[in-house]
Order: structure tokens, then C-alpha cells, then sequence
């Protein structure tokens, strides 16, 4: 699709673009407050308008009238006011502030921090600003200092809106943006159909689909799931038990059992009645468990709560002394893999296959999703029987329930007579690639990989049993679409489907099921554990960070200690101090030693990045709470648009499990208690030293 320039005030025209369908299609879904907003917003002068909607479409809700620079809007000042008169923007308040301060240039927050006393330097990143403002009282801050801060208002009537029109909480009109440049292509259907079929159905989506979008803000206070709407729609009851499952375990983890066990009794389906029937065996209230499990076997929600029951009622109740997922691991196979493929292991056993020159995929989902996608595309993206809520949608309502089936389902047991015949079916995808192979459709990729794992696949499958496996994902492709194996493994012309797990991984119950499923229609399915060995010859980079703080997003990066070992011994160091471009605190100079003055004229990460990555070429990563380093190193490359992805090893957590029993596993205790040398803690060179004493003291155990 050529791309294209846009006229001055397209985003205007995408805005009354949404708000005509809402009212054609929505006009009865909408409040008092909506219909006001709406004539309000037509009230408005056509600047005005072009002012709000460039409000919609910027990030966050706070904006300065002097960075305001569109030249099609010529009276900025004039639009503000308008947009005031109508509440579409406001001033700030004492309650912003916290928020507001996040979209402020540097200049503004050093003018905030003089104003708080706060000794600055303009030289310190954005970051450090914010950090020091979060100490600050906001109600002591003289308001009239923001002149020109204008605040978006009317929010939720907005959210509402875009909810309607997209289906989904949406924040902005970009995907007009993108499908007016050629990038998001528009499904072909001209008549729109709403999603909902009434105001409470909308409203109670909404509501449902909006506090799921702020889960991570949300206080945990249960008393409010009383005033919870009641769901009409499916999808939203499927919201509303996600909402409760994050809850209770909220309220567990703070050792609020008894509303944790409150919050569970509102649960209706899957997974929530297994946690509350978890938590009741776990309060010892097992008459109750027991009777909820059997009212889960008579009415079970889905397969997966059926099985849990199932296996629950006979472990907890009756003796068994494994579930069925753990029988199952107990009873597989083991495969030694390089731990070089340490959190890679679907990579490690597929190498292994390849090298035996047995022909092997990575399957998972998208072989099972690119093989629908192809086979029945003109079913999903083209067929007129199919309901599209807004021109953006990528997928038809059908695939959402047993209605793709039951309307396509003559022309999709016509379309498996291409299986029976692989030659058809390659010609007939290698066509449709070259016709429809452009842009994302919302099922699968058209990558190399996947068309080559379905093509082999086709090649050496059973029509049948292909069939049956695709019949049973198009009468209810969204929940049965994932869990299936991670690889397909084709040996002299046999189908066989493994299940890699790695040691610590579990088998989780819709696996299970895409398993049990495979093999009624009569496919090999194997589940396969790996277990890492021990390579003398492996290199290990022994890593130790020193940083202005623990949280990733605010701090940096202040000093890198590393050591390589082979064979059992040091082969290299790296060691420099890092410009971390903020100030490191007095507590944390007091603790590591590093003071500004030191890292004045160091390095930028930048700077380095190249040689430390050449330094830990081909090596696995290691450190103690690895996590902590690893994660560091992994936001400093992500700041330079490249990525640091290795293997990585704990020490801490090895040392837990080789020598268990012990006080402490901080690093100075462990070093104190195997009388390692650790002469300067908390500077980066001398702490991967001793960290990678531990770590030789581990392999000897290993």
C-alpha cells in the first residue's frame, strides 16, 4: 500500500469520523453526560476542536500552551479558553501535581526543585528530577507557578467513546493515522455492526474492560466488588472473574485470608472457583471444598476446571498421591542438553533433533494458527456472513464463539479436501501469500519458519487427523487455540508432538488438554524433560553491577566488575566505572564508595556497551541475584535499541541449593562463612571476584 501525505486536519476528520458512527450505530448506548459531551464538542469552534482532538491524540493528560505549535491552529490562547468553557480542559490542582510533574521538561522541574530547595544541576538526567520530587509535599506548591498548564478533563466520557466505537479501551485515534499511511490495513466490510447489543451490555463491558486495563492501580479495598456492575456479556463475566482470581490473591499474599476467601466466593467459573476451592482445602474447610468440587464435576465451566476437579477430589480426598500433571513429568523422558540452552531449552532440544538430522519445528500455537489462518482465509478475513464492530478490527465476532463454525461450516469441510493432497495445498498457500502476504491479519506471520513447519507438516500428516484437530479449534477457536506442544518432530515420515519442559517447569491443565486432545485423533504427543549438564569447556562471564539504586526505570549504572572463566579458571576481567548521567545519592556513596567526583569523566554506557558485550561473547551470564544485574544490563543496551539476551545462572539461588542450611546468602555472609576474600564490598570488580569463587565452588558440586 503506497503511503501518503495527510492533509492539515486529518485528525479532525478522524475524530467526526468516530463520533457519526457512534451516533448511528451507538446513539441509544449513550448517558446523559454523553450526549452532553458530544454537542458540546459540536458547539466548539472548528480550532477548538482541532486543539482537543490533538489533545486526545498526545500522550498523557497534561500540556503548556507555550509548547503548543500547530500552524493550522493559529489562535491557541483563544482555543484554550473555548476548551475551558466547556470542561474539556481544566487547571491543575494540588492533586496533579505528583503526575503532572512527569510531563515536565527538565528546565520546568528545575525551577520546581529551586523552589523546594533542592540543590540541582541542569546537567542531571530527567530522571534524577523526578526521583527527588517524589519526597516533596505537593499541598504546600504555589499553583499560579504552572501558568499555562492546561489539564485534559472529561475523561471518562472520552474513554466511553472510543470504547464504543473500537471495541476496546482505546486512548487515541492512531489506527486512523495508520491506516490513512498505508501501515494498518482496513477489514473490507462497509457496514459496521455495534458489538453490543444494549446500553447495560456497553456499560457493564466498560466497566469491566476499563478496570482490567487499570489492574496495577488498583487498591485492593473488597468491599467494592459489591457495587461491581452485574456482567451481561460473556466476555465481560470472563473480565470480571480475571478481576476477582487478582483480588483474592492479592489479599492472600498480604495474609488477608478470610477477605481474600470473600472476594473468591463471587467467582462463577474458571479459574476463580479453583482458587477458592484451593484456599478452603488450604483454611481446612474441607467439607466445603469437597462440596464445591463436586458441583464444579456436575457443571463443570470448561475442560481445564473439569480436570482440575477431577484430580483434586481424588488427590486430596482419596489418597492419590500425584496429580495427573505430575505423574506425567515424574514418568518422561529426560534429554541432557548443553547449558548453554539454560532458559532456551525448546531451542537446545530442537538442535539436538537437527543434528541427528531428524526434522523438527518449533510448533506450539502457530503451527496450529498459521494452518487455520491459511486454510480457511477467505472464511475469516473476506466472507460476507461475518460481523465486523469497526473498520480496525483484524478478526470477526464468529471466532470469538461457536458461530464461525456453525456459519462457514459446509465451506470449511469443503476446504479440507486440500489436505488430502499436500502439492494443492503449498500451491494454493504459496498464491495466497503473494496476494495477501503484506501487513499483520491477527492469526498468524507469513514467516519463512512457519510456512515451512506447516508445509512439512501437511506433507507428512494424516488428512483426518489434521481435519479433526482443525474442526475442534473452528467451533471455539479463541479458548482452545493455545497450549498445545512446543515442537513437531517428523522422523521417516512420523508425526510426533513433544512438550518440553525444563527442571522447575510445570504442566499446566490446558496443556494437558491440547495433549489429551492430539492424541484422540491419533497423533504420537510426548512430554520430554531436559536436564542441563555441565560443559568443562564452557565460558562463564561473572558479572557485578554497581548502580545510583534498585528500581530500573529511574537508576543507572555506575560500575561493571567482570570475570571469565574456562576450565576452571580466570581467563579475563573487565572492570570500568560508568557515567551514569544523574547523581548518585550520599547513601549510596556512603555504601559503594562511588562518588560523583569519580564518575564526573567516566565513560558513558555507550561508550562501552561494544566492549562489553565482545568481552561476554559465547559465555553464560552469572551473579549474584542475577535477576538484578541482568536486568540492568538488559534496560542499559534497551536505551541504545539493542538487546542483551544470554543464559543466565544465580549464584545465589545455586548456592541455596548446593549448600542448603546456611544463615544468610548474601554475599558477605557467604564469603565470611567460606573465608573468601571480598577486601572491597560493593565495588564491582572485587564483588564478581568473589562471586565467582562461590560459583567454581558450585561446579565443583554440580
Amino acid at each position: 500500500m503506497i503511503k501518503k501525505d495527510l492533509p492539515p486536519r486529518y485528525y479532525l476528520d478522524h475524530f467526526r469520523d468516530m463520533i457519526g458512527a457512534i451516533r448511528k450505530g451507538h446513539f441509544s448506548y449513550l448517558e446523559d453526560k454523553h450526549h452532553a459531551f458530544l454537542r458540546d464538542f459540536d458547539s466548539l469552534s472548528e480550532e477548538a476542536q482541532c486543539l482537543y482532538v490533538r489533545f486526545v491524540n498526545r500522550k498523557g493528560k497534561y500540556f503548556f500552551s507555550d509548547t503548543l505549535r500547530y500552524p493550522e491552529i493559529g489562535r491557541i490562547d483563544q482555543a484554550i479558553t473555548e476548551l475551558r468553557s466547556k470542561s474539556f480542559v481544566t487547571k491543575p490542582n494540588h492533586g496533579d501535581l505528583p503526575f503532572l510533574f512527569e510531563s515536565l521538561s527538565k528546565e520546568k522541574l528545575h525551577e520546581i526543585c529551586d523552589y523546594y530547595s533542592i540543590p540541582t544541576k541542569k546537567s542531571y538526567p530527567k530522571s534524577w528530577f523526578l526521583d527527588e520530587l517524589k519526597t516533596v509535599k505537593p499541598e504546600i506548591f504555589p499553583i499560579e507557578k504552572l501558568e499555562g498548564c492546561v489539564v485534559q478533563d472529561r475523561l471518562d466520557e472520552l474513554s466511553y467513546l472510543l470504547f464504543l466505537y473500537f471495541g476496546e479501551i482505546s486512548d487515541n485515534l492512531a489506527l486512523f493515522t495508520m491506516r490513512d499511511l498505508g501501515i494498518w490495513s482496513q477489514n473490507k466490510q462497509t457496514e459496521f455492526v455495534p458489538k453490543f447489543t444494549s446500553k447495560e451490555e456497553a456499560l457493564s463491558h466498560y466497566f469491566y474492560a476499563r478496570l482490567s486495563a487499570e489492574i496495577d492501580t488498583l487498591t485492593y479495598d473488597h468491599h467494592l466488588i459489591s457495587a461491581w456492575p452485574e456482567p451481561v456479556k460473556e466476555e465481560s463475566l470472563h473480565l470480571r472473574e480475571n478481576l476477582i482470581v487478582a483480588i483474592g490473591e492479592e489479599l492472600k499474599k498480604s495474609d488477608r485470608i478470610v477477605d481474600a476467601l470473600w472476594v473468591l466466593e463471587k467467582a462463577n467459573i474458571h479459574p476463580g472457583r479453583e482458587r477458592r476451592i484451593r484456599l478452603l482445602y488450604q483454611m481446612g474447610e474441607l467439607d466445603r471444598a469437597a462440596s464445591e468440587l463436586h458441583r464444579v464435576i456436575d457443571a463443570p465451566s470448561s475442560d481445564g476446571e473439569l480436570l482440575f476437579a477431577e484430580d483434586f477430589l481424588e488427590r486430596k480426598f482419596h489418597q492419590k498421591k500425584k496429580t495427573v500433571l505430575s505423574q506425567m513429568l515424574q514418568e518422561a523422558e529426560t534429554m541432557p542438553l548443553d547449558e548453554a540452552y539454560f532458559r532456551q531449552p525448546e531451542e537446545g532440544v530442537r538442535d539436538t533433533f537437527i543434528a541427528q538430522r531428524i526434522i523438527c519445528h518449533h510448533a506450539e500455537n502457530a503451527l496450529w494458527r498459521s494452518l487455520f489462518g491459511i486454510l480457511f482465509w477467505h472464511e475469516i478475513f473476506e466472507s460476507s456472513l461475518n460481523t465486523f464492530h469497526s473498520p480496525f478490527e483484524r478478526l470477526p465476532e464468529e471466532l470469538n464463539s461457536s458461530q464461525f463454525y456453525m456459519k462457514h461450516h459446509l465451506a470449511i469441510h469443503d476446504k479440507m479436501k486440500l489436505l488430502s493432497s499436500p502439492e494443492n495445498f503449498i500451491e494454493y498457500s504459496t498464491k495466497l501469500k503473494l496476494e495477501k502476504g503484506t501487513g499483520k491479519n491477527g492469526i498468524f506471520s507469513w514467516q519463512e519458519d512457519n510456512l515451512n513447519a506447516v508445509f512439512d507438516f501437511v506433507r507428512n500428516g494424516a488428512p483426518e487427523k489434521l481435519s479433526s484437530i482443525l474442526i475442534y479449534l473452528a467451533e471455539d477457536f479463541h479458548p482452545r487455540i493455545k497450549g498445545f506442544p512446543d515442537l513437531l518432530v517428523i522422523e521417516k515420515g512420523e508425526i510426533r508432538f513433544i512438550e518440553v519442559k525444563a527442571p522447575g517447569d510445570s504442566l499446566r491443565g490446558h496443556q494437558l488438554l491440547r495433549m489429551n486432545i492430539l492424541r484422540e485423533v491419533g497423533f504420537s504427543v510426548e512430554l520430554l524433560k531436559v536436564e542441563y549438564k555441565l560443559n568443562p569447556e564452557q565460558t562463564y562471564v561473572v558479572v557485578d553491577l554497581e548502580t545510583t539504586g534498585g528500581l530500573m526505570p529511574y537508576h543507572r549504572v555506575t560500575e561493571i566488575g567482570a570475570v571469565k572463566l574456562r576450565g576452571g579458571k580466570v581467563t579475563g576481567t573487565f572492570q570500568t566505572l560508568v557515567n551514569p548521567e544523574r547523581r548518585i545519592s550520599l547513601e549510596i556513596q556512603e555504601l559503594t564508595g562511588i562518588t560523583n567526583e569519580m564518575v564526573k569523566d567516566a565513560p558513558l554506557f555507550q561508550e562501552i556497551a561494544s566492549d562489553f558485550l565482545e568481552f561476554c561473547k559465547d559465555a553464560i551470564f552469572v551473579a549474584h541475584n542475577a535477576h538484578f544485574d541482568y536486568g540492568f544490563l538488559q534496560a542499559e543496551y534497551g536505551r541504545l535499541d539493542e538487546r542483551f539476551v544470554k543464559p543466565f545462572l544465580c549464584t545465589k539461588v545455586l548456592m541455596r541449593k548446593y549448600f542448603p542450611g546456611l544463615e544468610s546468602y548474601g554475599l558477605a555472609r557467604l564469603t565470611a562463612h567460606f573465608e573468601v576474600p571480598l577486601t572491597q564490598h560493593h565495588r564491582a570488580l572485587c564483588d564478581a571476584e568473589a562471586t565467582a569463587k562461590l560459583f567454581l565452588m558450585i561446579n565443583q558440586k554440580r
